[in-house]
């Protein structure tokens, strides 16, 4: 059995874009948070939209988090 260990992950890269869309937001009536991970993540979304995203109604936040390929020391 294998065990991990926190400190030999590299650290998690966080890049935050906005994008408003000021036509819809009368009609918006719930906000769905949408997880990617780069390895799924078209699939991930193209199946979000395919079954629950309504985009008249919904405010979507994407969450994608990678590990920096190079590790901080």
């Amino acid at each position: 059995m294998s065990s991990s260990n926190v400190d030999d992950l590299a650290p998690l890269a966080k890049v935050d874009t906005i994008v408003h869309n000021d036509e819809n937001s009368f009609e918006l009536s719930r906000v769905v948070l949408v997880c990617l991970d780069p390895e799924s993540s078209d699939i991930t979304f193209k199946w979000a939209l395919d079954n629950f995203i309504i985009p008249s109604k919904d405010l979507v936040s994407l969450s994608i988090t990678s590990r920096d390929k190079k590790k901080s020391k």
